[in-house]
């Protein structure tokens, strides 16, 4: 649920020198956040827990047991995004007419032809089923991981990553659509931020928020109906999780907290690298974010 490759990598690159070997452990960790080495340099785009571990995807795939501790399975590919459900790990290629990559532990793997008629650009899986979103206005649908079914006709629409949160699935090109099987959707019925792409959702404290370009975020009671708040920040915001009574928000060069999803303060300090970030999720009791040149950072706030 975080794929937004051409929204966050042009605007700049994590320097080099921060993960090189050799770095004090001060040079890596500032509160609340701390840096967790990957091995790899290569951009990671989405990142999923489930059956004990963390997989994060992109130009490598990696595995941790803890989303501290990572394990390079593969590098030099394109995986535009992961989701986890019944079926395990499901991990689209980039481009059309690709493949599918499909595990339960993270570890082993398998590649399944995906005939999709146009780049996946996400994937989320809820109520019995994953489903993925694409250029074209395309929408794909699977129980298995497998088998997929088209669930629209080719259009317009450029639909950006898709999220399941509290029963809903929210497919996100500059409008938040909503959708309890990923056949049939519906657009807001207020949304004062329809300029704005929007990339990434959560849900916690009763409330939906979601985020996107230019500090966009717009908050919901029912997903239908949407407030835009303001953050004071111009940052492309990638994704947003909830966790641990806080709202956390991620992108190019902000991290953004929230008690309440309305007000809003910047974690990124002003003397630390300007990290690049695509994804973020909370499971294990932490906050566990992927961006730029194997970039994984955590947090327990």
């Amino acid at each position: 649920m975080g794929n937004n490759r051409g929204t966050v990598w042009g605007l700049f690159l994590l320097p080099l020198a921060l993960l090189a070997a050799g770095c004090s452990q001060d040079l890596l960790t500032f509160s609340p956040w701390q840096v967790r080495p990957t091995g790899t340099q290569a951009n990671l785009w989405g990142i999923a827990y489930g059956n004990g571990a963390f997989v994060a995807v992109g130009e490598a795939l990696l595995v941790s047991p803890d989303g501290e501790r990572w394990q390079k399975v593969t590098e030099g590919v394109c995986l535009a995004d992961v989701a986890f459900g019944d079926a395990g790990f499901v991990v689209p290629e980039c481009g059309p007419w690709s493949g599918v990559l499909i595990s339960q532990d993270g570890y082993r793997w398998q590649r399944y032809t995906l005939s999709s008629h146009a780049p996946i650009n996400g994937i989320a899986y809820g109520n019995g089923r994953y489903v993925a979103v694409a250029d074209l206005g395309l929408t794909y649908v699977s129980t298995d991981g497998l088998n997929w079914q088209r669930a629209n006709g080719l259009g317009l629409q450029r639909y950006l990553d898709v999220t399941f949160v509290n029963g809903l699935f929210i497919r996100f090109d500059t409008d938040p659509w909503v959708s309890t099987d990923g056949f049939n959707w519906s657009l807001p019925e207020q949304n004062p931020s329809s300029t704005n792409n929007l990339y990434g959702g959560t849900y916690g404290k009763g409330l939906y928020v979601v985020v996107g370009s230019s500090g966009t975020v717009l908050t919901s009671t029912d997903a239908r109906r949407w407030t835009l708040q303001r953050t004071n920040s111009f940052a492309g915001l990638a994704e947003v999780a909830y966790g641990n009574d806080r709202f956390v928000a991620v992108g190019s060069s902000e991290i953004l907290s929230s008690k309440d999803g309305v007000e809003w303060v910047s974690e990124m300090p002003s003397d630390r690298p300007m990290w690049s970030l695509a994804d973020i999720i909370y499971a294990q009791g932490k906050f566990v974010a992927v961006g730029s040149k194997g970039l994984v950072l955590t947090s327990t706030r």
